[in-house]
């Protein structure tokens, strides 16, 4: 969920920022406006579900490009995660043009690993489109239904994200209903319950019945530079694979800037005078420098934290809750029937869409949906950060208000 520093960064609320009619139909409103109050039947179905399949591409490639960063696309419902396996060295020994050194063997101890596994619903929303509706309702009218279904599936991902993070108990009871009722350990990120963990990449053994991901505070219910920077570490330890960032709600930002390890950006028209020190000035002329987006506060990069990782806002982190994570490790996992390709990311039942019985008429159907999961796939990849005691407290994970 990242896009150009200048831009500020993506998140799901801004895929339909547009006035939703006119986000569903797209460039069909090229049209006389007035065509759009008259009925689906005079309108033309085959006409209307061109446009709502063009509409769900977009919506569905959007979905994809703003989850990538998070999630590997997967068709697997179990994979053996973690390990308990050290290679003892073998010694290099110093000879003299004739010499030749005794085999030393290394020493293999047998490889342990737990599972993982990935959950697997099936989200409907009612769609309600029979012949009846098409002769009583007008295009402006099912549009609106479309772009309201499509912020409910916005909804229904942010939760699933939301609860893959800040939710610290293991599902072990879950469940793959939809295919065999097979027992499937959905897991969290590391939470001590002892199950094995990667080797760090120095050979480090992390304890699986102690080692967290999920922190408080050292001290208080305040978070200080030192909590922040053990949040990074936490991370850092098991060896990046990508870019580092941290991502914060907009509310901890004041308490963010003014910690000593951070190195904040400014707008791109105001720099900070030398005479007197720290004194804000408007630019004259000169290069640009890393800039925040001031159009987009709740979503954006405003910093970086000891000069080297950024800092990001991000509207579906809650306030007090901090998170840093690895992005090359792709922390979640979203699972589908499909063979996937992080090319193209949720294909086939996993996409959003229109099920129809009928497929001579696409337009009535009695529901739309989107089959997939979200969960945890790499449970060192990301770390979060309670701000509010020296314990974790999940927050409370529940969907926005319908209206």
């Amino acid at each position: 969920m990242t896009s150009n520093k200048k831009y500020g960064t993506y998140s799901l609320r801004t895929l339909l920022a547009r006035d939703p009619v006119l986000a569903t139909f797209g460039d069909d409103l090229a049209l006389d406006p007035l065509e759009l109050d008259r009925t689906i039947i005079e309108f033309g179905e085959t006409r209307l579900i061109n446009a709502f399949n063009a509409a769900l591409t977009v919506h569905n490639a959007a979905v994809n490009e703003l989850v990538n960063p998070l999630v590997a696309f997967t068709n697997k419902r179990i994979e053996p995660y973690g390990e308990n396996i050290g290679v003892s060295r073998v010694r290099g020994v110093r000879t003299d043009q004739y010499g030749a050194v005794d085999t030393m063997r290394e020493q293999m101890p047998p490889m342990e690993a737990g599972n993982i596994g990935y959950p697997l619903e099936r989200v409907q929303f009612a769609w309600q489109v029979t012949r009846d509706y098409e002769e009583t309702n007008s295009p402006r009218d099912i549009a609106k239904r479309m772009a309201a279904i499509q912020l409910g599936d916005l909804d229904d991902i942010e939760w699933q994200i939301r609860n893959a993070f800040f939710n610290p108990a293991s599902n072990l009871t879950y469940r793959d209903q939809l295919i065999d009722n097979l027992l499937i350990p959905v897991r969290r990120l590391a939470n001590g319950d002892g199950q094995m963990l990667p080797l760090g990449p120095r050979g480090e053994v992390f304890n699986p019945g102690t080692h967290t991901h999920y922190m408080g505070v050292a001290t208080g219910t305040v978070p200080t530079a030192a909590d922040v920077q053990a949040l990074f570490q936490n991370v850092i330890e098991h060896g990046p694979q990508g870019k580092i960032e941290m991502w914060i709600n907009e509310a901890d930002e004041p308490a963010i800037r003014a910690m000593a390890n951070f190195w904040g950006y400014d707008a791109q028209e105001v720099i900070i005078a030398n005479y007197p020190p720290g004194t804000p000035r408007m630019r004259q002329g000169g290069p640009l420098i890393e800039t925040v987006d001031p159009l987009n506060p709740d979503n954006m990069y405003i910093g970086k934290w000891n000069a080297k990782y950024e800092v990001s806002t991000k509207p579906w982190v809650y306030p007090g809750y901090f998170i840093v994570i690895d992005l090359g490790r792709k922390a979640l996992r979203w699972r589908s029937r499909q063979n996937p390709s992080n090319a193209f990311g949720a294909t086939g039942r996993s996409r959003l869409r229109i099920v129809a019985e009928d497929e001579s008429f696409p337009l009535r159907a009695t529901w739309m949906e989107r089959e997939y999961g979200i969960g945890v796939g790499d449970r060192v990849a990301a770390a979060v950060l309670y701000g509010g005691g020296t314990s974790y407290v999940m927050p409370t994970i529940s969907m926005p208000a319908l209206y």
